[in-house]
């Protein structure tokens, strides 16, 4: 009964790994993809749309955050031209420029 027991808990933690393994991966961005994707949550994602919902639009289209801090979730572009679009808990987005160092250590390269 233990090894069965054993075996089954081994092939539960085998399959819960792999299925993570197919989650959004993390992306290479440019500033474009920062644009967009806060155009489209400013204009149709508006109040009546739960802050989870926000953040799996993101997710969807810029791929798993490059860093989370507390409940905000970052995304970077490469330090040669380096901005940042941020996803606090609110779910609301918000870009622009962003500090260089963090750029180079986050972001995902080309």
């Amino acid at each position: 009964m233990t090894r069965a027991r054993t075996g089954l808990a081994l092939v539960a933690s085998l399959l819960l790994a792999a299925l993570a393994a197919c989650g959004p991966k993390k992306q290479a961005l440019e500033r474009r993809d920062f644009e967009e994707v806060d155009a489209y949550v400013q204009k149709y994602l508006r109040a009546d749309v739960p802050a989870d919902k926000r953040l799996s639009y993101v997710i969807s289209k810029l791929g798993a955050p490059h860093r989370t801090v507390g409940g905000s979730s970052y995304w970077y572009s490469p330090k040669s031209n380096c901005y940042y679009l941020q996803v606090g808990e609110d779910g609301w987005t918000s870009w622009g420029p962003g500090i260089t160092a963090d750029c180079e250590k986050y972001a995902v390269k080309p």
